[in-house]
């Protein structure tokens, strides 16, 4: 089948992570599919309105990446015109190199899987909407011109896929967002995130991943937790935070808690990321609201317990008390707490127990085999399914 991944979220030159979780997606569909990722981004390098075309081949899949030029000052209708015009240099490249496709795939609503939904109707082909944004956890998130774009592309797709339940309730409830959800997981490549054994001549070892961006992942809260876990115990324990965040500026957090235990590093690859999951005891993510965090499916493939706050899709990954423990969002006081019992009653999660259960859900089996029933339904018989 040949698929086309619409997207604005996606690795780039100017961000390097930035929704690498749709190229794990498009990675996977790539071994039973031809894939061509179509994806557009700002960039403040370029001179406004100029459109920069690049093309890449990685992990089996193409890309055709348009970059667009708007400055800071750049009115919110001009640069919804500049993205638009990308769009359709974007898509009509894809086309021209690698033939008219049998379906589209949007990523993220706004605005990949709007321009996704509109080429739905300009070639008459089935479209599917995958969701990971976590905007719409807050009521009305589109609104006006965008808010009726996005409910004619939700009651167009043949089927949207969140990837948490939590987050099809917020589409349909809170944003007025009508069609057929089916919630399909991110993916983990289980054969990267295997078991480890952490070394016992070491102490207890906390890790946080993640790009240490403050509003969400309140990395100001987790430091305050571990600094009130070390206040109360002088048994070794220590955090470290990985990931591809301004390291500068968390060096300088660390250095000015004072507390000792507490490192960091990154950027990392994947495989590293992995070698620090299976090198701790407990994985940690205190974030102020989420959707579904892929950090804590990794750490769980690892076989890792994790300790983190229910909100998003977090409840249906963290399992209180089975997979780890979840904290109240914002109380470092339950925190420290949890890092202590965390700590006393580590030997109770079973690494074994909690791969097991991530396998059933994030594996690349589970996913292909979801994404796969979709794609089928969706070109065989959408209108049924619609």
């Amino acid at each position: 089948m040949n698929v086309f991944f619409v997207t604005s979220w996606f690795p780039s030159r100017v961000h390097p992570t930035n929704g690498n979780f749709i190229g794990r997606h498009a990675r996977l569909m790539a071994r039973h599919h031809r894939v061509t990722v179509v994806a557009v981004e700002e960039d403040l390098q370029l001179a406004p309105g100029k459109l920069d075309v690049t093309r890449r081949t990685e992990d089996g899949y193409a890309v055709i990446h348009v970059y667009v030029g708007y400055g800071p000052q750049t009115p919110g209708p001009v640069k919804a015109a500049l993205r638009l015009r990308a769009y359709v240099v974007a898509m009509r490249a894809a086309r021209k190199k690698f033939g008219r496709p049998d379906l589209l795939h949007g990523h993220v609503l706004l605005d990949g899987g709007m321009a996704a939904a509109l080429y739905s109707g300009f070639w008459n082909l089935p479209f599917v909407l995958t969701e990971h944004s976590s905007a719409y956890h807050k009521a009305n998130a589109l609104s006006g011109f965008r808010g009726w774009l996005g409910r004619y592309a939700c009651r167009n797709a043949v089927a949207i896929l969140p990837v948490s339940d939590h987050l099809g309730r917020s589409m349909r409830e809170r944003n007025r967002l009508a069609g057929n959800y089916r919630t399909v997981s991110n993916v983990v490549d289980e054969k990267t995130y295997l078991p480890g054994q952490p070394s016992p001549t070491l102490p207890f070892r906390l890790l946080h991943v993640s790009n240490f961006d403050e509003a969400p992942k309140n990395i100001t809260g987790l430091l305050r937790g571990f600094s009130l876990l070390r206040q109360k115990t002088n048994v070794p324990v220590t955090l470290h935070l990985a990931g591809d965040g301004d390291l500068e500026i968390l060096t300088q957090m660390i250095d000015d808690l004072g507390v000792a235990g507490i490192t960091c590093s990154g950027p990392h690859t994947e495989g590293e990321i992995a070698e620090l999951m299976q090198d701790c005891h407990a994985f940690v993510l205190f974030s102020n609201y989420e959707n579904q965090p892929v950090v804590l499916l990794e750490a769980q493939m690892c076989g890792r317990p994790c300790i983190a706050t229910p909100v998003g899709g977090v409840p249906d990954i963290v399992l209180h008390g089975e997979t780890g423990l979840l904290v109240p969002v914002g109380d470092a006081v339950a925190l420290a707490g949890a890092f202590e019992k965390m700590r006393d009653e580590y030997t109770s999660f079973d690494p074994e127990v909690i791969r097991e259960r991530a396998l059933q859900l994030y594996s690349e089996e589970a996913v292909l085999e979801a994404i796969n029933s979709v794609y089928q339904l969706a070109v065989e018989d959408g209108a049924a399914y619609r």
